[in-house]
């Protein structure tokens, strides 16, 4: 990854891997309680939206790039 890129999406990428391993170590539970329940839907939010950041820089990025290759 080049070092500009690593920089824009590296604490995206951070926070996605922090939301996923905290829905990954709920749901190897057998019992989910409420509160559990309510961090898991708090933790898919929280995942589309990094997703939905990364997809945005990504085109940025290779919007960036292509503006070069057109030149």
């Amino acid at each position: 990854m080049s070092g500009p890129y690593k920089r824009m999406i590296g604490t995206v990428l951070q926070r996605l891997r922090v939301r996923i391993e905290n829905a990954e170590s709920i749901i190897v539970k057998d019992e989910i309680d409420d509160e559990e329940k309510e961090s898991l839907m708090n933790d898919g939010k929280s995942i589309q939206k990094i997703l939905k950041t990364l997809d945005e820089k990504n085109q940025l990025w290779l919007d960036f790039l292509k503006s070069f290759r057109s030149r």
